[in-house]
C-alpha cells in the first residue's frame, strides 16, 4: 500500500495538534488564509519553474483567466522517421 508523503503527513499532524476548525467548516477567505498558513508551516524546496503564461480560456459564461507555471519536459524520439515508416 502506498506511504503517505512524509511532507504531507506532517501538514496534517501539525493541522491537528494546533486545533484548527476543518476547512469546510470555514467561510471560503478564512478558509484559504489558514490553508496557506499551514502550508508554510512545512519547509519545501521551491519548484523550478520553465515560464508562467496568462491565459484566457473559453468558458460556459465567458472567458475564464489563469495563471499558468510551465515546466520543461524533455523527449526525445527513438527515430527520426515518421512512426508509419519506422518499422
Amino acid at each position: 500500500m502506498p506511504q503517505l508523503d512524509p511532507q504531507a503527513k506532517l501538514l496534517i499532524e501539525k493541522a491537528e495538534a494546533a486545533g484548527n476548525p476543518e476547512l469546510y467548516e470555514l467561510d471560503p477567505p478564512a478558509a484559504r488564509k489558514l490553508f496557506l498558513e499551514l502550508s508554510m508551516a512545512v519547509a519545501v524546496d521551491p519548484i523550478k519553474v520553465g515560464s508562467v503564461v496568462d491565459q484566457q480560456i473559453p468558458g460556459p459564461t465567458g472567458q475564464l483567466i489563469g495563471h499558468f507555471a510551465l515546466g520543461v519536459r524533455r523527449h526525445e524520439a527513438e527515430s527520426s522517421q515518421p512512426a508509419d515508416e519506422a518499422n
